[in-house]
């Protein structure tokens, strides 16, 4: 789909003033000029695809610039989008019925998965649904339980309460709404978790995928991903549902809209978006 790309033209109102000289006065009168985006909800929207490319592409295209991305959760970026804060937020969970009910739009522009990861010392390779719902609920405590070292597991997750998509996601799907054990440690952003386990040989975090490319190599090298029930998670395995974690990303809009963010969606559901969709996550056409 090409970008949609409109022109913007002076409305000219024409007062005219009949002066002694017989002079005639012309004002003109410009319409209103484009707006700035302020953004907010999604790390791996917001890191992986606005600040990895789109932004910038977008704002080359139209001349709207994003004024502000901010990255602290897909239930903050609703609110923020609710509360006038924010003209665009970033969703990495289906849209809820009372969100639908308020006038929000959701547009889905690709996909991303939850990738389950460990220190590469970890001889661990692959968990099931039932163990990695006994280390996040507290049931199983040592590594040694599920095929590991002798060692205790050191799990961290984000605030369940802080309305981060990926952590509610696993929760659901995984754990089937089970609460989480009440000793993990929190640690508020996905890169400082990961950050975490690649300093931890007994760690274990559940990051947004997408969010891996952004480590820096000297980090990323010193984790591994884990296979869940025997499945990696690949393109072919998510799209067929094999993998089960995985999640839409959505760009979430007031309704009616305004134009700058009818033109962003747009923009990132064009061939050029998403390409850039594609460089981390899955793409439309690749998609479940």
């Amino acid at each position: 789909m090409g970008s949609f790309i409109t022109m913007t033209f002076l409305r000219v109102r024409l007062s005219l003033a009949v002066i002694a000289a017989g002079t005639i006065l012309f004002s003109a009168v410009p319409t209103r000029a484009a707006e700035n985006i302020d953004y907010s909800g999604s790390i791996s929207i917001g890191l992986g695809i606005l600040q990895a490319g789109a932004a910038q592409a977008f704002e080359k295209k139209t001349g709207i610039k994003f004024a502000s991305i901010d990255t602290s959760g897909s239930g903050k970026g609703i609110n923020a989008l609710l509360s006038g804060k924010a003209t665009l937020a970033g969703l990495t969970r289906p849209i809820t019925a009372a969100e639908k009910a308020r006038n929000l739009v959701a547009v889905t522009i690709g996909y991303d998965t939850l990738g389950i990861f460990v220190h590469h010392n970890n001889p661990v390779k692959n968990l099931s649904t039932s163990q990695l719902k006994g280390i996040f609920t507290g049931r199983i405590t040592n590594w040694r339980e599920v095929g590991g070292k002798n060692a205790p597991i050191a799990a961290t997750i984000e605030d369940p309460t802080g309305g981060r998509a990926a952590v509610e996601l696993f929760q659901k799907i995984v754990m089937g709404g089970a609460p989480y054990a009440k000793g993990l440690k929190k640690i508020e952003s996905p890169l400082d978790q990961l950050k975490h386990a690649a300093r931890t040989e007994n760690g274990i975090c559940v990051v947004n995928l997408g969010l891996f490319p952004s480590l820096d190599p000297s980090v990323g090298k010193k984790l591994k991903v884990v296979m869940m029930n025997d499945y990696a998670p690949t393109p072919d395995n998510i799209i067929s549902g094999r993998y089960t974690i995985s999640t839409p990303l959505q760009l979430v809009r007031e309704s009616p809209p305004r134009s700058e963010e009818r033109r962003f969606i747009s923009f990132m559901l064009s061939s050029e978006g998403q390409a850039i969709v594609g460089r981390h996550f899955l793409p439309l056409q690749k998609g479940p």
